[in-house]
């Protein structure tokens, strides 16, 4: 073999490596963690419905889920699991895919009929993202003023929206059909002593997920079609030293070829 095809072959070798490796790093795939068109409930795919009072209505229909607390303000219901990992560091994205708040109402101002929960691995880093009819925002906790309205926007969410709470480095940022609409740091609920589901303290509980209803100070009807999670990868260093060698080889190789044609 001359050096010609000799170099021409390392050359090869170097840019393979270099896009097995780019591959290797590559966002992970979305976990699915409920889909309507299954036509199952919830509870049949690995969460846990919780509806105290016995009152709450739920139902999956042409590919849709839905549940009504309407029938009464104190009614609090909804799903949850905890077989996930909220790494709020490394980061993730959580997707509300085809979400409709058909209706909602609500005493005061500082709760909402629907809304989203996560927990993160460490549960000072956490996000709660309520649902009006006309706007979504984030509850704020202290204790001295208990859960209150904090940042938000004003977005009509009686039509069928995809949402996506992308969360990295302890920040958030929430995407409405791919177009930004809230980016802030996450909050610690952890001294909220709300215990929903009984006997856990969800809001101290690491890794926990809900969406429904939560309050009985406000009550709703909403459906979606899914829910999914997509955790971010990270390239390790010694990954990232493969790439920088592989690339400095193929460019060395190249330069010699040159020199000898």
């Amino acid at each position: 073999m001359n050096l010609t095809i000799l170099n021409q072959t390392f050359s090869q070798i170097a840019i393979n490596f270099i896009v097995v490796l780019g591959l290797s790093s590559s966002a992970s795939a979305a976990t699915v963690l409920y889909q309507a068109g299954n036509g199952t409930l919830p509870n049949n795919q690995g969460w846990t419905y919780v509806d105290p009072s016995g009152y709450a209505q739920q139902s999956v229909s042409s590919g849709l889920y839905s549940l009504s607390t309407e029938s009464n303000s104190t009614i609090s219901a909804g799903n949850f699991r905890f077989d996930q990992v909220f790494d709020t560091n490394v980061g993730f994205t959580l997707n509300l895919l085809d979400l409709q708040i058909t209706a909602e109402n609500h005493s005061n101002n500082n709760r909402a009929g629907f809304s989203l929960l996560f927990i993160g691995n460490d549960p000072t880093k956490s996000l709660e993202l309520a649902f009006w009819e006309d706007r979504v925002w984030i509850y704020n906790y202290d204790t001295t003023n208990d859960f209150t309205q904090g940042i938000g926007v004003n977005l009509t969410t009686t039509q069928s929206r995809d949402y996506s709470l992308d969360v990295q480095a302890g920040n958030f940022k929430l995407l409405v059909d791919g177009s930004e609409q809230l980016n802030s740091s996450l909050v610690d609920y952890t001294g909220a002593f709300v215990v929903f589901p009984n006997p856990r303290s969800i809001y101290n509980t690491p890794n926990a997920l809900f969406f429904g209803d939560d309050t009985t100070q406000a009550n709703s009807e909403f459906s979606l079609s899914g829910i999914t999670l997509e955790a971010k990868s990270t390239t390790e260093p010694s990954t990232m030293s493969g790439i920088f060698i592989a690339v400095g080889l193929a460019v060395f190789l190249n330069q010699k070829k040159k020199k000898y044609l």
